[in-house]
Formats: structure tokens, C-alpha cells, sequence
């Protein structure tokens, strides 16, 4: 799974994620509560994935991302297998979308400073 993000790890931003032999997933977050949340949700044809984060700062240094997936809405049923992958993929997938936003924040911190 790759992941790419359009823009700064804000609400309004956009996030793309590949899986191989799928189309795109393309998804917006919704909420950024600096450095303790965020949640993003992926729109459906009448469903909706959202997805809620969790960072919690370990003793000692580094980050526990916690993730926790919702699946609604009229057409839920007919993505749930499609969904189920994200199950399968979560713990590889956090480390390289955890890069992408690490990334983005070095991104925004070096045009930050150059202005």
C-alpha cells in the first residue's frame, strides 16, 4: 500500500492510498487536534470509511499511533470486503502513511522558514 498526500496534514487536505490491482482510495481529513488526534474520512457511493487517530507520545521517545476504522452509511455492506484489506495492511500501512506525514511536516517546517 502507498500513500500520497496533496498539501499539509490539515483539515481540507487530501489523501490518496494505492493498493495494488485497485483503483485509488481517495480520502479528506476532516480533524487535526494538534499532535493527539486526527480523523479522516473516505467517501463512498453512499457509505462513508472514516477513520479516527489516536498519538499518544511514548516514554523514551517515538509515537503510538492507534487507529480505529468505521464503516457506514445505506451502501456499507458492499465495501466491506474491499475494507476488510485495510484490516490485513494496517500495521505496515501506519509506518509508511507515518512517514508521509513526517514528511509533510519537515515540508511545511523548511517553507515555514524560507519565507
Amino acid at each position: 500500500m502507498e500513500f500520497e498526500l496533496d498539501g499539509p496534514f490539515a483539515p481540507g487536505s487530501k489523501l490518496t492510498s494505492r493498493v495494488p490491482g485497485q483503483e485509488p482510495w481517495h480520502s479528506v481529513i476532516r480533524e487535526v487536534h494538534a499532535e493527539t488526534a486526527a480523523s479522516i474520512e473516505m467517501l463512498l457511493a453512499e457509505a462513508v470509511l472514516r477513520f479516527d487517530w489516536r498519538f499518544d507520545e511514548l516514554f523514551g521517545g517515538g509515537t503510538r499511533i492507534t487507529q480505529r476504522l468505521t464503516l457506514s452509511g445505506e451502501n456499507a455492506a458492499a465495501y466491506a470486503e474491499e475494507v476488510a484489506i485495510f484490516e490485513k495492511t494496517v500495521p505496515e500501512g501506519m509506518k509508511k502513511l507515518a512517514a508521509v506525514l513526517a514528511q509533510a511536516e519537515a515540508d511545511s517546517r523548511h517553507a515555514g522558514s524560507a519565507g
